[in-house]
């Protein structure tokens, strides 16, 4: 957890150092701020916010080499606004419909995210394989969640 925290508090100094707005800087890292500390490392969630932050850094990247920020700095709002939910997520975890809820929410943010991305290099076709394959790893954590509900029911039971 340790390790989020300090790379949540990276985007306050790096990305107004290579060009995005100071305001949006702030804004981000209280969101990421904010998710790490209510993810409370439960199940896979850690390595799930690992991904989206290194997401973000690449955003972050591509935008400073494509000199794009205004279009990039919306981008890197919906993936600090995911990782905002996948900490709610990870808090409701042992409740299955409000993670449920997080997690559809959390891979929306995340899928739009990337269509806005894929839509401007590639174009619809872009937008199309990216909600394609979010569906595809949302279905994997819904069915996560629903094993580790019943994990969770069948270990009371044996108590």
């Amino acid at each position: 957890m340790i390790y989020r925290l300090i790379f949540s508090f990276i985007p306050l100094i790096g990305l107004p150092m290579i060009g995005f707005d100071i305001i949006i800087s702030i804004f981000i890292s209280i969101l990421l701020v904010a998710g790490t500390l209510l993810s409370k490392n439960r199940g896979w969630i850690p390595q799930l916010q690992s991904v989206t932050l290194v997401l973000l850094y690449a955003i972050s990247i591509f935008g400073y080499l494509n000199q794009g920020y205004n279009h990039f700095e919306l981008i890197l709002i919906l993936v600090s606004m995911g990782y905002l939910f996948s900490g709610l997520f990870g808090f409701f975890l042992e409740n299955t419909k409000l993670a449920i809820i997080f997690s559809i929410i959390f891979w929306s943010f995340e899928a739009a995210s990337i269509a806005l991305l894929a839509f401007q290099k590639i174009g619809i076709p872009g937008i199309l394989v990216s909600l394609i394959l979010f569906l595809l790893i949302a279905y994997r954590d819904y069915r996560k969640i629903i094993l580790s509900k019943n994990k969770i029911n069948e270990d009371q039971i044996d108590q």
